[in-house]
């Protein structure tokens, strides 16, 4: 367990909300939640017995080779209990919601495999439904059981909720890019209003939701599922919650994939989004170069000509709004274009329709780059309603965040020092600082992890143009924890997982036997997709 140490947090000029000058704090590292002693008291929750339920047979991905589609897709369901508080085990308890694709070759089972897509707020349980046969019958030959789960405070697991869809459609049309004092306070007013919503529907949980707690969670998922070792795949956030369990469980650790890898000294502090954001902004030059490859690119058939085009449609947008047919209240805004390319600077498969959007608006219809944004914050088109995605980042990640970087303001210098370092993507990532009047202090401060006692060897895997994780942190972590080994594949995007027959097959090979692929190995699969669009819109 982690105790209470000091560490000095230099506060960057470019983050989520930035000062005009660095802020430089030396910060009481606050002490994380412990177990009482011993294991008596939580004895009660890592022998419980579960039942399983069938819980749908399960339909395959669309558009997935003929050989996937013929896995079995069935799924089993059930919940685990886990304490609200581990300082008080016999307290509340919250019910995590679990799912899993069981392994087909009983005769050669390895035991269960732990998955979390991210975030952070992703669903495991959704994963499953779209991965787990992939993955667990295919990839690892059937000798898994691929195990999702809703983390504390996400999806089916007593999700944190704020605001309603209306409260959401209005709050999402503030100015995220405010360039006046009055678009500031206008801001920091929403920002105030969304934490107190929060701190009203969701108080009890919001302190409990850290991911210190959500590691010791997958502890006692580890003994439920009657694992002696904790096997896992994590991917993004669920890097850094990969680390935090090494941390707390080093000798429980199995065999274990940190997938598109958090650096856990920097996560969420004003230089790893200043990072990000560099890293972002060098992604779409790759996409501007990949629409403009045949030559009919909508923004121009050049990097250069992409972001002037790009720029002149930000400053339209900002001067004027589009109007969207069905949607009078919510126009697209600047912010809106810029939220389309962040999210879809995620996935080299998501660029096509981003392609589309971007011709469609040029042509006068804002439409597609409204409901591509509309799909990145799970709004239901039927009933207005959005999903807990975004409750569940803010907090996450607000109980991870340093007091400094929580309280920097956007100035006219920081934000001329932004545009130096990410012209066009840094703004588009400069949504509403969830955090600043966040209710609940910090439980666990950014701080280095090197899984120090880890009973088993750790593989780390990245894109070397990753624009949500960029490789430096993948090689940071790899170097800081000894007993491991990083494969770099030479691509785009965020999540190496199915990126092609090389990073598979290395991940399989160290999932099935434990080998860790040789230092100075690399992969290279990034198949891009075709310049051939579905309409992003019906």
């Amino acid at each position: 367990m982690m105790g209470t140490t000091a560490r000095c947090i230099t506060a960057a000029l470019v983050g989520l909300a930035l000062a005009g000058a660095g802020v430089a704090a030396c910060q009481q590292q606050p002490e994380t939640l412990k177990a009482p002693e011993g294991t008596e008291a939580l004895r009660p929750f890592h022998t419980q017995r579960v039942e399983w339920k069938t819980c749908g047979q399960g339909e395959p991905p669309s558009d997935l080779p003929p050989e996937q589609a013929k896995l079995n897709w069935s799924l089993e369901c059930t919940t685990v209990e886990v304490p609200l508080d581990y300082a008080k085990p016999g307290g509340e308890r919250v019910a995590l919601a679990v799912n899993r694709s069981k392994a087909t070759n009983q005769a050669r089972r390895i035991g269960s495999l732990l998955v979390n897509p991210g975030g952070p707020g992703g669903s495991g349980l959704q994963m499953v439904a779209n991965m787990g046969a992939t993955l667990g019958q295919g990839m690892l030959e059937g000798r898994y059981d691929v195990v999702g789960f809703d983390p504390r405070g996400v999806g089916e697991s007593g999700a944190v909720q704020c605001l309603s869809g209306p409260d959401y459609d209005r709050f999402y049309q503030t100015d995220f890019t405010p360039d006046t004092n009055e678009e500031r306070q206008a801001l920091d007013e929403q920002l105030k209003r969304y934490a107190e919503a929060c701190r009203r529907h969701s108080g009890k949980l919001l302190p409990h939701v850290g991911t210190e707690n959500a590691a010791r969670d997958m502890d006692v998922l580890r003994a439920v599922l009657g694992d002696a070792k904790l096997h896992y795949y994590g991917m993004s956030y669920g890097t850094e919650l990969g680390q935090v369990y090494a941390e707390h469980f080093p000798r429980n650790i199995g065999r274990m994939v940190l997938d598109s890898v958090v650096d856990s000294a920097e996560w969420h502090t004003a230089a790893a989004e200043r990072e990000q954001m560099a890293s972002t902004d060098k992604q779409v030059n790759d996409f501007l170069a990949w629409c403009g490859s045949d030559g009919s690119c909508p923004l121009g058939n050049s990097m250069e000509d992409g972001r002037r085009a790009l720029t002149n449609l930000f400053n339209r947008l900002e001067r004027q709004p589009m109007q969207v047919p069905g949607a009078p209240t919510r126009p697209v805004t600047e912010t809106v274009a810029r939220d389309a390319i962040g999210d879809s600077m995620y996935s080299t498969q998501e660029w096509p329709a981003l392609e589309a959007a971007f011709a469609a608006a040029l042509r006068g219809d804002a439409a597609p780059l409204r409901q591509l944004v509309d799909e990145g914050r799970e709004r239901d088109p039927k009933t207005g309603q959005y999903g807990s995605l975004d409750d569940s980042d803010a907090a996450i990640v607000c109980l991870a965040m340093p007091e400094p970087d929580r309280r920097t303001q956007l100035t006219d210098e920081a934000l001329a020092e932004l545009r130096k370092v990410a012209p066009v993507a840094g703004e588009s990532m400069l949504f509403e600082d969830r955090c600043r009047h966040w209710p609940v202090p910090p439980t666990m401060l950014p701080h280095p992890i090197t899984a120090k006692g880890a009973a088993a060897p750790i593989l780390i895997v990245n894109n070397t143009r990753d624009p949500a994780t960029p490789i430096e942190e993948a090689r940071a972590v790899a170097g800081r924890i000894a007993n491991s080994a990083l494969l770099a594949n030479d691509a785009d995007g965020h999540g190496v997982f199915g990126k092609g027959p090389c990073v598979n097959n290395v991940t399989a090979r160290y999932l099935l036997d434990g080998t860790l692929p040789d230092k100075g190995n690399s992969c290279s699969d990034n198949a891009l997709p075709s310049h051939t669009p579905e309409p992003p819109l019906g």
